[in-house]
């Protein structure tokens, strides 16, 4: 299947949310695991397992769309401390990116040029109440720093902690595919007008699990101004199921400073 010029470059967040403590992973779904996978898969703790697995099938259920294959026609390699390497999303300009955090797995994904050298980026976090905002000071400079703790109620001061956090994460993971890949504290990013260039969106997700609301901010970073649209799957009897519902975020957009 033929791509269109207007699904080029298009960036796709595909979520998944699932309940850590019903869901049980089913053999079916680790027989897919390849060897690396496998190996990376048996070295982590039940919980760790979980997430790991539900990652990685959530990344070939996106590929498989992406590409218009069969999920078997999908080798995927750990590397370590990078994002897995998949060959054919490689030869076809795949760019993708993956993220997890307390029930939700997340991957966001585009097809750009083979020769292309834009990357892409995603991060997502569960907006806890009960986080020590002090450890802003570990990723945020001294302006920072001060926005936070200027903001004028905690919920302000906790919004932005997370923002700052995501939008920090999302752009020193897309520079995992560069030769430099900067500290966090000297990551920065400003509120770009609607007539401007931008390169990262954000917006917060609010998710029932369990019949308990669960907020999550969510920041994508692309070398190239794209809308994200996103995509939001379910388990079903412990599998992923095939269908999918799309949502429409409140994005805000922003721009790297350099």
């Amino acid at each position: 299947m033929g791509v269109g010029l207007c699904d080029q470059y298009t960036v796709t967040l595909w979520l998944l949310t699932y309940d850590k403590a019903s869901y049980q992973p089913q053999d079916k779904d680790i027989a897919q695991l390849g060897e690396s996978e496998f190996t990376r898969y048996k070295s982590c703790g039940i919980s760790r397992q979980k997430e790991f697995l539900l990652s990685r099938l959530l990344l070939r259920h996106a590929l498989a769309a992406q590409l218009d294959c069969p999920i078997v026609d999908l080798e995927v390699d750990e590397r370590q401390s990078m994002p897995p390497a998949v060959r054919l999303a490689d030869d076809q300009g795949i760019r993708f990116s993956i993220s997890h955090s307390n029930s939700v797995v997340a991957v966001a994904m585009a097809r750009c040029d083979v020769d292309d050298s834009g990357v892409l980026g995603l991060d997502v976090e569960y907006m806890r109440h009960d986080r020590s905002l002090a450890a802003a000071r570990m990723f945020c400079n001294k302006e920072q720093q001060l926005l936070i703790e200027n903001a004028q109620c905690i919920s302000e001061k906790r919004r932005l902690y997370y923002l700052l956090w995501s939008q920090k994460e999302a752009y020193f993971k897309a520079c995992f595919y560069t030769a430099a890949v900067p500290t966090l504290r000297s990551i920065d990013f400003r509120v770009a007008e609607q007539s401007q260039a931008y390169d990262l969106s954000a917006a917060e997700l609010d998710f029932s699990i369990n019949g308990q609301t669960e907020r999550y901010q969510c920041a994508i970073y692309a070398s190239w101004s794209t809308m994200p649209r996103v995509k939001k799957l379910m388990l079903n009897n412990n599998s992923l199921s095939a269908d999918h519902e799309e949502i429409i975020p409140n994005w805000s957009r922003y721009s790297l400073v350099n």
